[in-house]
């Protein structure tokens, strides 16, 4: 015979990314004990979407980026503090709570805008992961306090024309600033990144996360661990030598942390993106290591030779690699290697060759949307006219004249540029309804 006092079992939904399915799950995993640590998981499920899914969760991330390019569009680089309250900051970057509330006093939403010293390569390189090594760095990186980490499915990842591009679904599990006074959590996200151009032709990416419950692997299965739920949008705008960030999310405040704790925290998570460019020259660093070894293995020369770096003119720096304590490599370069890789825009791209899926349309068309003159036809038309602005101001800010200019880095802008027009050309949307007719379908 049933207990009656436990809940029901949450419905097995694969494609809800509603926070109730979560919040469901953590009321029955409160009657369960005799749980597995999610440090000795070593073997993690491997997940298939159908093109129903595929197509679900694109959508659900292409409203949550509409909406946040819809407040983008308002921001105007001042922040209105009747609507939103400081949280932290630190001196690259500030997050707010809205104070108009959700409806819901468990779920929080919440703004940041900042600035970080870097390209926009650099940025995006630092946050992309396509396997469960790379996730586990990456995350390391970031300082998220990861306990566990893993890849469950794969859909798009990136290549020379759009090194940007990532669609699959991730999973980790991190510590949370209560210590053993909370229980940790852990994120399961159908995670989208991209670039494209805003309605004044300049480059945008975005990094787009949303928590899905897959019954593959279920919420709250694990020993001291919940089960957080977000929906979260970040923006990145090159700036000249910077890149300027805008976040926007709302998150789901499950456990029993008053809901102040639980925001200072999940803003501490969002401060640490300034450490990507970090990421991104590790990455650098590792790939220059890999090509010495190759030049090296391929000599005559003698294993004390390999790593002859002198001293008095060489740096020590973290590479794209943990130990056994899960902690960054360090390595020794000279001064001439560590300026190439700082003048390198993100690291190099491991490409099979093979055409990658290209993202929905609507990602395109959603910084669009936000002019009131928006007219898709002028668009389309001029689809195929490359805008060189961001090229014209490099060379002007350097004083420099187009025989002086960067071959690598006019030919991968023009390929992105390319590739952009292309998806639009593709597109079969004849006006504004029929963008968000499209995302709101479902």
């Amino acid at each position: 015979m049933a207990d009656a006092s436990k809940p029901p079992l949450p419905p097995s939904v694969a494609s809800s990314t509603s926070y109730t399915t979560t919040a469901a799950a953590y009321a029955l995993s409160r009657f369960h004990r005799a749980l597995l640590a999610v440090t000795s998981v070593t073997q993690f499920p491997s997940i298939t979407l159908t093109a129903e899914e595929q197509a679900h969760y694109d959508r659900v991330v292409g409203r949550l980026l509409y909406c946040a390019v819809q407040e983008y569009s308002q921001f105007n680089g001042v922040v209105d503090r009747k609507m939103w309250a400081p949280v932290r900051k630190n001196r690259h970057m500030a997050i707010y709570r809205d104070q108009r509330g959700t409806g819901n006093p468990r779920v929080t939403r919440m703004l940041g805008v900042g600035k970080i010293d870097g390209s926009l390569e650099d940025v995006m390189d630092g946050v992309y992961s396509a396997t469960p090594e790379e996730i586990r760095t990456v995350m390391t990186f970031l300082k998220s306090q990861i306990t566990n980490a893993s890849i469950l499915q794969v859909s798009e990842t990136r290549t020379p024309d759009d090194p940007f591009t990532f669609a699959g679904i991730k999973w980790w599990a991190a510590k949370t600033p209560g210590g053993r006074m909370s229980y940790d959590r852990d994120l399961l996200n159908y995670e989208r990144q991209g670039m494209t151009f805003d309605a004044d032709g300049n480059e945008i990416a975005y990094h787009l996360l949303q928590s899905v419950d897959r019954p593959e692997w279920p919420a709250n299965t694990f020993r001291s661990l919940i089960r957080a739920h977000m929906s979260t949008c970040y923006l990145y705008k090159r700036k000249g030598k910077q890149v300027e960030t805008f976040f926007w999310g709302e998150f789901y405040g499950s456990g029993n942390f008053p809901q102040s704790v639980s925001d200072f925290g999940i803003a501490g998570r969002w401060l640490t993106v300034v450490n990507t460019v970090k990421c991104a020259r590790a990455k650098k660093l590792s790939q220059l290591r890999e090509r010495a070894n190759a030049r090296f293995n391929a000599s005559n020369a003698t294993a004390a030779d390999k790593y002859n770096v002198c001293r008095s003119c060489s740096k020590v720096k973290e590479i794209f690699k943990l130990d056994k304590s899960a902690r960054p490599i360090r390595d020794r370069f000279c001064n001439r290697c560590l300026v190439l890789v700082a003048a390198q825009r993100g690291s190099r791209i491991t490409w099979d060759g093979i055409a990658a899926e290209q993202p929905p349309a609507y990602f395109d068309y959603v910084f669009q949307l936000s002019r009131r003159d928006f007219q898709l036809a002028a668009i389309t038309s001029e689809a195929n006219t490359i805008d060189t602005a961001y090229i014209d101001e490099s060379m002007k800010r350097l004083g420099l004249v187009y025989g002086d200019v960067d071959r690598s880095e006019w030919s991968d802008y023009y390929r992105r540029r390319m590739s952009h027009a292309d998806r639009l050309s593709r597109s079969s949307y004849s006006s504004a309804d029929d963008v968000l007719s499209d995302l709101y379908r479902d």
